[in-house]
């Protein structure tokens, strides 16, 4: 059963928010009376008989209802890649397997520093309602490296990079002794983090890690870390 994205409203039953109708009725061809599964993104899933349905409103009487409490783990903060494309598979792989948030940091190396974020929104909500996943990661702005360090937990936050002068653990052994609620992980652009960004975040209580042996492309570094955390943290 295809998933759609809506809300529970105060009457108690369900709406399909506006952008997905079209897609419902003209494509679908779906009709009053049709079962429908919507998710609202926050750990709610319905399933759902359509009573009302015309060119700018879906509601629905709610047949059953799950919810699951359980969050995840990883919060994403990652510095976008020049070709937008790289980036925008990234969110959708990263959503499929499952994560808390994804945040667009601006670092000294960075080569692209505008983003459509109405763009991968989109491409978040479409692969979260694709994989069934019932949270929508939130996906930020794009913000200096500066600014994100200032707000995050050391103790919760690890820094992967390729300098070698500067100790790193495996993000391997990290995990398997991990029990926080939640993980934020940095992955810098192809360039790398700088000196002074990898020097500040250490002096911080940020460790750094590493994703292996191999030089891996920002995206590619990116979705290790979330499959990572996935079979070893908190496989669901």
């Amino acid at each position: 059963m295809q998933s759609f994205y809506g809300y529970k409203n105060d009457s108690g039953d369900l709406q399909i928010f506006e952008e997905e109708i079209q897609h419902l009725s003209r494509v679908l061809r779906k009709q009053i009376g049709d079962q429908v599964r919507v998710l609202d993104g926050k750990g709610h899933s319905y399933n759902a008989e359509i009573v009302e349905l015309n060119r700018s409103t879906c509601r629905l009487t709610i047949l059953d209802e799950e919810f699951s409490e359980r969050q995840e783990l990883l919060n994403l903060y990652i510095a976008p890649t020049k070709n937008i494309s790289r980036m925008e598979w990234l969110v959708e792989k990263s959503v499929e397997l499952g994560l808390r948030s994804i945040h667009f940091i601006l670092t000294d190396h960075s080569e692209r520093k505008k983003l459509r974020i109405d763009r991968l929104e989109k491409i978040a909500l479409s692969a979260m309602k694709q994989s069934e996943r019932v949270y929508l990661p939130k996906v930020h702005e794009l913000k200096r490296i500066s600014e994100c360090l200032e707000k995050l937990n050391p103790s919760k936050t690890f820094m992967a990079h390729c300098e070698d002068r500067t100790e790193r653990i495996s993000l391997n052994s990290v995990l398997k002794s991990y029990n926080e609620d939640h993980i934020n992980i940095l992955i810098g652009p192809e360039g790398d983090f700088s000196k002074n960004e990898i020097e500040k975040a250490t002096s911080m209580g940020i460790k750094s890690v590493d994703l292996g042996t191999a030089r891996l492309r920002t995206e590619t570094a990116a979705l290790y870390a979330v499959s990572l955390i996935k079979s070893i943290a908190n496989d669901s």
